[in-house]
């Protein structure tokens, strides 16, 4: 046995962080900190290990050591093929069992409850992308505690010819103040189990086939105290099978009175491989940020193997461009040529297979050394392969499913360097054609196997399929043939069994969440083409897959609110819930197009009749003439300002800056959170009144601006008729100019990399202090552009995307960074993936809607507008139709100018308005629950804000968005000369997470709907609630 722990300990396990519940950021005036932990301070952990499976429930309590209510995210790594098959939170001492819904419905609820401030309880679990997995909760009471319960399914790895392991990783947090570790055995193997330390070393707790363990935290610290600075690492379960001889088959069968699920393991002899000769191998090296912190040991090690057959390998380095690559023959080679790489920008798969295709080189075969997570370019489900490919993550965190899916269809194969199988013998298999199951004779109406496509045994003697048998249409006997394949040589194996008798219905089995795990992993690997069956499998199973999410709720009221029947293991909450949807099935709903005509009404009623088609008395010699332009202030060589043209790299994002303000007043600093959101949800209320009714004082107010404005023009007439005496000079073209701060760092690094000879390298320097802040990429980039270094701007931009797996706010951040940049493109992918995460939000919609405008879709474009328009939206973005309506307008106006019309046929005609104006801009932004304001100072000095929406000369703000991301709209129908102020005001932010800031987006139009239309686009973040910026001066 202590050779098999000498084994144990050299094999290349996955080392967790101790579970870490977290809120981002630091503060009211934010940090730069990234996540705020909270102190796991109990830990409860049950293992129980049956016939080859392992279910892990861990119960984890953690506390709020600040004085704010919180929301708290809690980010977790699965082993590849593990399952989250159930979830609680605590709710009034007792356990709440989640249930399973669609991601983008449990993601829609939890914000809306947050939004609502109801303060009810609610908890998700999602799975973020490959085998990242994240849990959400709110609300986490200030100096308060909250206890999750998760449990996992786990299957045994087969690891030599009569073992099996599981590793669990298991940090030992610092705050813990109780831990209770059971394991409960039930096989007919013998078992051992281990807990590892961070240095390898082991310390056994129980060598049985039956029986309980129990271990507390003394038991461990005791262990760890025998070894110097000992960590626990996690525990290590190995599993022996001491039969002299196996089954050919061994099948396990399990079943309720609709389906018998089995496993069939395969028992096989070894296999003999021949091995061709190796000349040339191209390793593709993932340098992008995510892979900033990985070690790359098993990487390298495995590198240094194939180096030393004296073969030639190609190294092509790649993040969201490809390095230029480069031929090594010598270990020595590679390592000082990988390390002149810095982990930098995003990572794009498509580049780099371009390049390998381009060098026309003859590989034998391709290394992948990548996490999968591919977040610039097209995915690998839409590219072709021409070179077996094997994929080898060398990191914690890894996209599973695409890996896999690039080494089947190239004919390659999948290593996880941190699972199973050591480096060397992983290139022993590098090249070699292993056996293959290649799916069964026939498949019986009723049977659905998986595995069903071919798939690689890796070497291994033993291969396990999962099976579901409708017991309707498969009534006494399976007998089926499985087809095996190896060096070009069939094998029929039979597997043929009875059902089981008498089955009876429950939760579902072990083997029935495996099976389902198995098919969801198998449909995974086709892309979005089995979306839907993925959704359904985790809904029906009660899993969180890459479509489902499980979700808590504390109340019967917000189940009704939103729909979801709670959890069986509720059956009082449950059988309410069941009498509700009986009293409420026959209630009609509006239809879409009825609401749409609404809007549509509406807008005609509150926005187009009451403003647009009002007229507005403004002196003849300030009108706007129609022939002015946009010119920036100062501009640069190669500076280009046609309509849809203008870089936007060219106009550097302002800095915010702190001014002191007068109405309305912000609420006292040491006012209670409760009280505070009263008041401005009040205000709320107050400014819907005053946008849509105007006060009688106001109305009072400006008939006296107006006669002012008269007794003025009265006073100068005399003036105008000596004037007219004289001989008219030649009038100057008037310009449309907009003049934005240019970037200013204000901080320890953004000067010295502006300053500095070689700006990226000083960059690097600063980037392992500032690695986790989006607000250290955010100035970089603007240093960059404001050095005319566009291509290294977009590749720091990216490293963004790499921070954080399916968070919407650096999706937005970086989207809209593209989109001013002109990188139409890569802008659509960015907001694709936001709308495939949020799509309860209208802004999903609207934001790739202006991309794809801009990119020509118009029909694409006008359809997402008009789901804005029609859709169901919680009640803080409402008006945001008013909004959709104008920019619809505009696609179709667009569309008939490029000589792409649509037709209003597939539309509701009602919608059809001519809203041409002067002058229009639009401020949206990038954090929900978000209050900025847009002011805009017009030349007769009047300021235009939400709580004074309408100027003399005709300025229309739109509604005053206190929560949501906007936009809010200024709109002229007719401008007169003179300089237009535009600033931004960070008024509140309400939401429950502490976010590093926001980022704004300005697009400002001169003659917008017109055929001599100008666009410009300024982006700019915001970092304190109460700031006031000073976007830009627009000068008529």
């Amino acid at each position: 046995m202590e050779k098999i722990e000498k084994e144990i300990k050299d094999i290349p396990l996955k080392i967790e962080k101790e579970p870490v519940l977290s809120s981002e950021g630091d503060g009211v005036v934010y940090s730069e900190a990234t996540t705020t932990p909270l102190e796991l301070v109990k830990q409860k952990v049950n293992l129980d290990i049956s016939s080859g499976f392992a279910q892990t429930t861990q119960i984890l309590t953690f506390k709020n050591n600040t004085n704010r209510e919180l929301e708290g995210e809690l980010n977790f790594n699965l082993k590849e093929g593990s399952s989250v098959i159930s979830y609680g939170l605590d709710v009034n001492g007792q356990i709440m069992e989640a249930v399973p819904v669609t991601k983008e419905k449990a993601k829609k609820v939890f914000e809306e409850e947050i939004a609502d401030n109801s303060k009810n309880q609610v908890s998700v679990v999602e799975q973020v992308e490959g085998n990242v997995f994240k849990t959400k909760i709110y609300p986490i009471n200030p100096n308060g505690t909250r206890t999750v319960k998760l449990q996992v399914l786990d299957e045994l790895d087969v690891w030599k010819d009569n073992m099996k392991k599981l590793w669990i990783p298991m940090a030992l947090a610092k705050s813990l103040e109780q831990l209770e570790i059971k394991i409960k055995i039930n096989e007919n193997r013998m078992t051992r189990v281990y807990m590892r330390e961070e240095n390898g070393e082991l310390h056994s707790l129980a060598t049985t086939k039956q029986g309980e363990i129990d271990v507390n935290l003394e038991d461990i610290k005791s262990k760890l105290a025998k070894t110097e600075q000992g960590a626990m690492a996690g525990l290590f379960i190995l599993t022996v099978d001491e039969k002299k001889e196996k089954k050919k088959v061994d099948v396990c069968l399990e079943g309720n009175t609709k389906y018998d699920y089995f496993s069939a393991t395969f028992n096989m002899e070894k296999e003999s491989s021949e091995k061709s000769e190796i000349s040339k191998v191209g390793i593709l090296l993932d340098i992008s940020h995510s892979n900033y912190n990985a070690t790359r040991d098993q990487s390298m090690a495995l590198a240094k193997l194939i180096l030393e057959d004296n073969v030639e390998v190609v190294v092509f380095p790649f993040n969201n461009t490809c390095i230029h690559s480069k031929s090594v023959k010598t270990y020595e080679e590679f390592e000082e040529f990988v390390s002149s790489f810095p982990m930098d920008g995003g990572s794009n798969i498509e580049n780099a297979l371009k390049a390998v295709q381009v060098g026309k080189a003859d590989f034998n075969y391709l290394l992948l050394f990548s996490d999968g997570f591919f977040n610039v370019g097209k995915m690998p489900f839409d590219l072709s392969y021409q070179t077996p490919i094997y994929a080898c993550p060398d990191s914690e965190s890894c996209n599973t499913a695409v890996l896999q899916y690039m080494s089947v269809k190239s004919g390659g194969s999948y290593f996880n360097l941190h699972e199973s199988k050591t480096v060397k013998e992983i290139k022993s298999l590098l090249g070699v054609s292993t056996r293959t199951f290649k799916g069964l004779q026939e498949t019986p109406e009723g049977l659905e196997l998986y595995p069903s496509i071919p798939t690689s045994l890796k070497g291994q003697n033993e291969f396990t399929v999962y099976g579901r048998i409708d017991r309707s249409k498969i009534s006494e006997n399976l007998k089926v043939g499985a087809l095996f394949e190896s060096n070009n040589k069939k094998t029929t194996i039979p597997l043929e069994f009875k059902l089981l008798e008498n089955s009876k219905d429950g939760d579902h089995s072990v083997l029935a969440r495996i099976w389902a795990q198995r098919k969801i992993s198998q449909l995974q690997l086709f892309g979005d083409k089995f979306k839907e069956d993925i959704l359904n499998v985790g809904i029906e199973y009660n899993m969180a897959t890459p479509g489902t999410s499980l979700i808590v709720l504390e109340k019967l009221e917000q189940y009704k609110k939103h729909h979801i029947r709670p959890s069986h293991h509720h059956p009082e909450l449950r059988a309410k819930y069941d009498e509700f949807v009986l009293a409420n099935e026959n209630q009609e709903k509006k239809q879409f197009e009825a609401k749409v005509t609404l809007w549509a009404k509406s807008f005609k009623e509150h926005r187009y009749e009451t403003w647009y088609m009002k007229e507005f008395k403004i002196p003849k010699a300030t009108v706007k003439k129609e022939n002015s332009k946009i010119m920036p202030e100062n501009p640069r060589p190669g500076n280009n300002n046609n309509n849809n043209n203008n870089n936007a790299f060219n106009l550097p994002t302002p800095q915010p800056v702190v001014r002191n303000l007068t109405a309305p007043p912000p609420p006292p600093a040491t006012e209670a959170p409760q009280l505070r959101l009263m008041a401005e949800q009040q205000q709320q209320q107050i400014r819907q009144v005053e946008r849509e009714h105007m006060s009688q004082e106001e109305e009072e107010r400006r008939p006296r601006r107006r006669r002012s404005l008269k007794k003025k023009c009265k006073k100068s007439k005399k003036m105008d008729k000596c004037k007219k005496k004289e001989k008219k000079p030649v009038p100057q073209k008037p310009t449309f100019k907009m003049a934005a701060k240019t970037f200013d760092g204000n901080n320890e690094y953004a000067n010295t990399i502006k300053n500095a000879e070689d700006q990226y390298k000083a960059y690097l320097g600063f980037k392992p202090k500032y690695h986790n802040s989006p607000s250290f990429y955010l100035d970089a980039v603007d240093v960059f552009l404001s050095s005319e270094k566009q291509n290294l701007a977009t590749q720091v931009l990216y490293n963004i995307l790499e921070l954080g797996l399916g968070d919407v706010q650096l999706l937005r951040i970086v989207g809209y960074r593209l989109d001013q940049a002109n990188k139409l493109y890569e802008s659509s992918l960015v907001f694709r993936k936001v709308l495939t995460l949020s799509p309860h939000e209208p802004q999903s919609y609207r934001d790739l809607a202006l991309v794809l405008e801009r990119m020509g879709e118009y029909k694409e474009a006008a359809d997402l507008l008009y789901k804005v328009i029609g859709g169901k939206w919680h009640n803080r973005f409402e008006q945001i139709q008013y909004t959709a309506i104008v920019e619809l307008n505009h696609i179709f106006a667009m569309a008939e100018r490029n000589k792409k019309p649509l037709s209003w046929d597939d539309y509701v005609k009602e919608l059809k308005f001519d809203v041409d104006m002067d002058l229009r801009i639009s401020m949206a932004w990038d954090t929900d629950l978000t209050d900025i304001d847009l002011h805009v100072i017009e030349p007769t000095k009047e300021e235009v804000y939400y709580s004074h929406n309408l100027s003399v000369i005709g300025g229309k703000i739109s509604r005053d968005f206190t929560g949501g991301y906007g936009p809010e709209e200024y709109m002229l129908k007719k401008a007169m000369d003179g300089s237009y102020e535009v600033s931004a005001k960070y008024y509140a932010n309400h939401s429950k997470s502490l976010t590093g800031g926001t980022t704004i987006l300005l697009t400002f139009f001169k003659d917008y709907m017109r055929e001599n239309e100008e666009r410009q686009l300024v982006t700019l973040r915001m970092t304190k609630n109460q700031s006031k910026v000073h976007v830009c001066t627009v000068s008529i």
